[in-house]
């Protein structure tokens, strides 16, 4: 697939189901998209979503009075970002997106809420305009899954972070489980409702080689999958009715409802999948961090 289709489709996919996460998942409210994180001390879904966006700030060690500049790879329409702006104001946000539509959506939501600490534009995260050496540090939440090659991901975010910068990845990670031909289908089924092109995650082991590989230092990793395991869930049980008109409308069209031709029906209902997934462990959820290597660091 050429990389110029590669970003429409995904794109696309974002901006078409805005609408429906906006209604089912407060997404309106919160200004993300991403799994919500629980521990003993979170009261609600709400909660649980500013959590995460808590979590990045700390695995950033932002502090209120210190000025940086941060780079929010695969940035929506910039939810976490505008979170953290206005919890940070002397740190600047640049959030970055192949989507032209939430870059308009994320100005708007950055007028409507007078920051000006935060602002959005459309890039590619594999291939930017920045200089290099210029961001303070860089997170990605749930958008390198995305990426056409993890190690063009890996490549920029190494050119743009200043030495010594901080590299923040939360995301789905393929284990090296083997599958069988079920699991496979299935597996590829859930990454294409979800918006992945490439029907597979990057492997856990091959990014955190090639962080090695680029010269990163500090190279850690800790699964989280049990904190986003109630944000699955809820996405399943909102999927469930999507998920059976789908199937009914197959059954009716003796098969010939195609996925691919009725690409919405079935991703929004794809979430069902979820279970077989994670109960199989093809893919766990991960925090990962890795500094980029200081001038003076052999």
């Amino acid at each position: 697939m050429k990389k110029s289709n590669h970003n429409k489709n995904v794109a696309s996919y974002f901006e078409r189901s805005w609408k429906l996460l906006e209604k089912w998942c407060y997404a309106g409210e919160t200004l993300c998209i991403h799994y919500a994180y629980y521990d003993k001390n979170t009261k609600n879904f709400k909660d649980a979503v500013y959590k995460m966006n808590d979590l990045i700030g700390e695995l950033l060690k932002l502090e209120e009075n210190k000025s940086e500049k941060i780079l929010d790879a695969g940035c929506g329409v910039g939810g976490t970002s505008i979170y953290l702006g206005e919890k940070y104001p002397n740190v600047q946000f640049t959030g970055i997106t192949i989507s032209q539509g939430q870059v308009e959506m994320g100005k708007k939501f950055i007028k409507d809420r007078n920051i000006t600490n935060v602002k959005i534009m459309k890039e590619d995260y594999n291939k930017t305009k920045f200089p290099s050496n210029y961001f303070n540090s860089v997170f990605a939440i749930e958008s390198t899954g995305y990426s056409e090659n993890i190690e063009d991901f890996i490549n920029e975010m190494q050119r743009v972070l200043k030495p010594g910068g901080k590299l923040v990845v939360l995301d789905g990670f393929r284990t090296e489980m083997q599958m069988n031909p079920f699991l496979q289908k299935t597996y590829e089924k859930f990454l294409f409702g979800r918006g992945y092109q490439k029907l597979d995650l990057p492997r856990l082991k091959t990014y955190l080689t090639l962080l090695e590989k680029k010269g990163f230092k500090e190279i850690y990793h800790k699964d989280i999958s049990k904190n986003v395991a109630r944000s699955q869930i809820r996405g399943i049980i909102i999927a469930i009715p999507f998920f059976l008109s789908y199937l009914i409308k197959r059954t009716l069209t003796f098969g010939k409802y195609n996925s691919k031709k009725n690409y919405f029906d079935f991703s929004m209902g794809a979430a069902v999948l979820t279970p077989i997934i994670a109960l199989k462990q093809v893919s766990r959820y991960y925090i990962t961090t890795a500094n980029k290597k200081r001038d003076d660091q052999s």
